[in-house]
């Protein structure tokens, strides 16, 4: 009977990877090198040892490498985990595993790790991820500043650059602020005024912001920079006054299962429609899908739907007003897209309100399908599950745009 290697045992290993900690990792030298070209000339070459020594890899990290070369199965856990496997896999040039990790960062970013994959991205010059990760910076730009990262500067700069982006001046001066005094504690100087000032004028910050936008609010925001008066750093101000251009919410939808039609309800001016939703993690939401209503016969209809969230003890924490307009494609959702996007906090329960506003227009609406809907969206990744609690037997709320946190 044949025998097979089996990764983990120690049976015939001919080589040993030694790492800081003195932790030893045993492998096979013919498995490793028919698997990498870094590994073959590591065994085979003019300096081969069988004792290879690694410090600038996690054991456990490169342990998992070595699973993937064996087994060509890899559970990645977290966005850091994938990166740390791009890492050793650029290093050995392991490419179907570095593939593996791309793909699963770029399904599995959220708000918390898109600076970071950004930066990455540049550094292994990966430009598909690269320009995944700066278009959803800019739609969550708000919530990203928000994230206790500390980007570089260039980073923070091209962001200033940008005159669309989903976040006010003030939003952008208050990050900055704090940016720079992140940086001084980096640098292990002094958190003062002046050496903030300093450091926002070296790495070219402060010249791109956009204080002028912000009229007589002005002088508040840079009083807590200067450590001296304006007049000597009118050359440092950015005069422009044109105001920085929101962007479409193109946060993907995401939407529950559907099963069939479950009823026809009539509908008048005294339908409010309503669902609890919570989630795992925390998500910040941009926008409802819901169901279309109809006229008879499923002519054509028009009307306005409001949607509102509200947290769990009845506080408003959002509204969009959307007009409806119906010919055919009444089975289709039609997309509500928020003011600005609403962070759910983690097992917390919210309530989803859609009211339909029929007027005395002939085209009204008298008729909404109700659909047998999933109760949950679990998202391809992140292992998220959102959880819907609908006050029909059948929902309303189809899906929705959001972003986890």
């Amino acid at each position: 009977m044949e025998k097979s290697v089996k990764f983990g045992t120690h049976e015939w290993t001919d080589c040993v990877f030694v790492f800081d900690d003195d932790f030893k990792i045993p492998a096979h030298k013919l498995i490793l090198s028919y698997s990498s070209p870094v590994f073959e000339s590591m065994f085979y070459g003019s300096m081969a040892s069988p004792e290879v020594f690694i410090n600038d890899i996690d054991s456990q990290d490169f342990n998992q490498m070595l699973e993937y070369i064996y087994t060509k199965k890899i559970a990645l856990t977290s966005i850091n985990n994938a990166w740390s496997l791009i890492y050793i896999s650029q290093k050995y040039f392991i490419n179907n595993l570095k593939s593996i990790c791309i793909e699963y960062i770029y399904f599995n970013l959220t708000i918390s790790t898109l600076l970071l994959s950004y930066e990455y991205a540049l550094l292994y010059n990966l430009s598909q991820l690269l320009n995944k990760c700066w278009g959803d910076i800019l739609l969550t730009a708000k919530e990203v500043l928000q994230v206790d990262y500390h980007m570089k500067a260039t980073t923070l700069c091209r962001m200033l650059d940008e005159n669309e982006i989903n976040a006010k001046e003030t939003d952008l001066i208050e990050a900055a602020i704090k940016w720079s005094e992140d940086e001084c504690v980096f640098q292990n100087i002094t958190v003062s005024r002046e050496n903030k000032l300093n450091i926002l004028i070296d790495t070219g910050i402060l010249s791109r912001l956009r204080f002028s936008t912000l009229g007589k609010n002005c002088c508040q925001y840079l009083y807590r920079l200067l450590a001296s008066n304006l007049d000597n750093l009118s050359d440092c101000i950015n005069m422009i006054t044109t105001q920085r251009h929101s962007m479409p919410y193109h946060i993907k939808y995401r939407f529950r299962e559907t099963y069939k039609i479950e009823k026809n309800l009539v509908l008048d001016d005294t339908n409010e429609f309503h669902s609890i939703i919570s989630a795992g993690h925390e998500v910040v939401i941009y926008g409802v899908a819901i169901t279309q209503p109809h006229k008879d016969g499923f002519q054509e209809a028009r009307t306005n739907v409001i949607v509102s969230i509200f947290d769990y003890n009845g506080v408003l924490l959002s509204q969009a007003r959307d007009v409806l307009r119906t010919v055919s494609d009444y089975e289709v959702p039609h997309l509500v897209s928020l003011p600005k996007g609403i962070k759910f906090m983690a097992a917390t329960k919210y309530k989803i309100s859609v009211k339909y506003l029929c007027d005395s227009d002939s085209n009204k609406p008298n008729e909404l399908l109700c659909f047998y809907l999933s109760c949950n969206i679990k998202t391809h990744a992140n292992s998220l599950s959102v959880e819907f609690d609908d006050q029909l037997c059948g929902g309303i709320v189809r899906g929705l745009s959001f972003y986890v946190f």
